[in-house]
C-alpha cells in the first residue's frame, strides 16, 4: 500500500532529511511526553536524537537567547524557559543528573551557532583586501547585515559584527 501511495506522490512517510527550525517535528505527538533512556547520563533510545534536536532548535529561537551573548552571560529566566519547555515534551525527571547534560549542551550549541553564524555570514577577508576595502569600497558590509540569519535579531546580528571586526587586529598600513 505504502508503495503505491508513494507512486501516486502521496507521502505516509516523513521526510528525510533536516526539518530546520520546526519544532513541531522534534516533539512528541500532543499530549504525550517522550520517555528518554539514559546511559552514563547520555540520553540514548527512540526519542535522544529529536531531544537533542529540540534543544538546538530552542537554542536557535529569538525568543529564547540573545546569540550576542555567551553562555554564561544568559538570563537565567531564559536559560529556565528552555528547561521547563524541555519539561513539557520529554520526562527528565527519571533522572536526576538531566541538567547536568542538558546545560553544557546548551552552551555547546551556542558556541557551535556563534561559529556556524561566522562561518557562514561573515566574511573572512585577507589583509590585501582590507586595505582595499578600506580604501575604495564598503561593498561587503551591506551583504553583511543584508545576508543575516532570520533567527538573529539586527540589533543582535550588528553587536555580533562589531565583535568578530574587533578580533581582527590587522595593521593596515
Amino acid at each position: 500500500m505504502s508503495d503505491l501511495m508513494r507512486e501516486k506522490g502521496q507521502k505516509d512517510y516523513e521526510k528525510p532529511g533536516k526539518h530546520g527550525s520546526e519544532e513541531k517535528t522534534k516533539v512528541p505527538p500532543k499530549g504525550y511526553r517522550g520517555i528518554l533512556e539514559w546511559k552514563d547520563n547520555i540520553p540514548v533510545g527512540d526519542w535522544a536524537v529529536r531531544f537533542n534536536n529540540l534543544i538546538g532548535c530552542l537554542i536557535r529561537d529569538p525568543r529564547s537567547i540573545n546569540i550576542s551573548h555567551n553562555f554564561e552571560e544568559q538570563e537565567f529566566k531564559c536559560i529556565k524557559k528552555i528547561w521547563e519547555k524541555l519539561m513539557d515534551h520529554y520526562c527528565l525527571e527519571d533522572n536526576l543528573e538531566s541538567w547536568d547534560y542538558v546545560i553544557p549542551k546548551m552552551a555547546k550549541l551556542i558556541q557551535g551557532w556563534k561559529s556556524d553564524l561566522k562561518k557562514r555570514y561573515f566574511t573572512n577577508l585577507s589583509t590585501s583586501d582590507l586595505k582595499k576595502r578600506y580604501f575604495t569600497n564598503l561593498s561587503t558590509d551591506w551583504k553583511r547585515i543584508y545576508e543575516l540569519d532570520k533567527r538573529v535579531p539586527p540589533f543582535n546580528w550588528m553587536t555580533l559584527i562589531i565583535e568578530w571586526e574587533g578580533e581582527k587586529k590587522v595593521d593596515y598600513f
